[in-house]
């Protein structure tokens, strides 16, 4: 006799940490613990671990898991993709620690996916507007194109737009849609690891969408740097840097990631690697990490092989 399946329900919101400012950390608590849905914390071994249990412990919706070492933004969100799966949860929803979203921010998605699945649309992943903490400027929907990625700014979009892109921290993907595009490519550890999900994602025959009403701030890099007081780019840290490269290395091998993001990401990169040459500080730990990503093996995957690990990673 075959047993009934069980409907999926409710959401599980989860929060990827490592070494989290706290007063930031604390303000994300409290506003998704408004969100009516659980929560659950995956911390990537941070110093101050006692101070997340103990902020994280006060919202009853909350509970921490505790990693033994920093397994990257990947294999962080991989836990809580598996913890969704095993709780039977229709939704999953993403934060960074620096992240905090609107007051109805999930319920926003939740009504603009179920509208377009009124529609037949076959959908991944839906993200909303976030505006940099940094610039206080909100970032633009992203469409690759062939060749060159088009930018649609908030302001003249509406409702639920098609996109290409979306970050990690405030993505809401239905279970059932990430049961068959897996979870993120473990390989990627932190950068990038959005870009190669939702290029996955749209070479499976699923759709990405940006929803212009949900909203929410978010830290993009770890600041900025300036000449004359003028703003010039993103910096990282020396590690960052050697990820960044490696992993836009490892990508621009996949068949199924977009020739317009990797002519597009070789020529920032190429312009950041002349930034660090002439004015940051850290010049030197910088390239040294350039070149430790340039000699990393890189093997080439095809979209199948990923989408079969990716699968098989969330112990379905």
């Amino acid at each position: 006799m075959v047993m009934p399946q069980i409907p999926a329900t409710g959401t599980l919101i989860g929060i990827v940490t490592y070494n989290p400012d706290l007063s930031v950390f604390e303000a994300l608590l409290e506003r998704v613990s408004g969100q009516d849905c659980d929560v659950v914390v995956y911390d990537n071994a941070s110093d101050n671990l006692d101070s997340i249990i103990g902020m994280s412990e006060r919202n009853l919706s909350c509970s921490v898991v505790a990693g033994q070492a920093n397994i990257g933004i990947s294999g962080a969100a991989n836990a809580i993709f598996g913890i969704a799966v095993q709780r039977n949860k229709e939704f999953v929803l993403l934060f960074d620690q620096d992240s905090i979203p609107s007051k109805s921010y999930a319920k926003t998605l939740i009504s603009a996916y179920r509208e377009l699945c009124g529609q037949g649309v076959n959908v991944a992943a839906l993200g909303g507007i976030h505006t940099c903490r940094f610039t206080n400027q909100s970032q633009p929907l992203i469409q690759f194109g062939k060749w060159k990625p088009t930018k649609l700014l908030p302001e003249e979009c509406e409702g639920s737009v098609p996109v290409d892109f979306l970050i990690t921290s405030g993505t809401l993907i239905p279970v059932q849609s990430l049961k068959k595009i897996g979870g993120y490519d473990d390989q990627l550890f932190i950068d990038s690891v959005d870009l190669e999900w939702c290029s996955r994602a749209l070479a499976l025959g699923f759709q990405l969408f940006g929803v212009v009403d949900a909203k929410f701030t978010h830290e993009i890099g770890e600041g900025r740097s300036t000449i004359m007081g003028l703003p010039l780019v993103k910096t990282h840290s020396p590690i960052r840097t050697f990820y960044i490269n490696r992993n836009i290395l490892i990508l621009s091998k996949r068949e199924y990631v977009s020739m317009s993001w990797k002519i597009n990401v070789i020529l920032r990169a190429s312009l950041k690697i002349l930034f660090f040459v002439f004015f940051d500080k850290a010049r030197y730990e910088h390239l040294k990490a350039i070149v430790a990503a340039a000699r990393y093996q890189k093997n080439r995957k095809t979209l199948a092989e990923v989408n079969s690990e990716a699968v098989a990673g969330l112990s379905l």
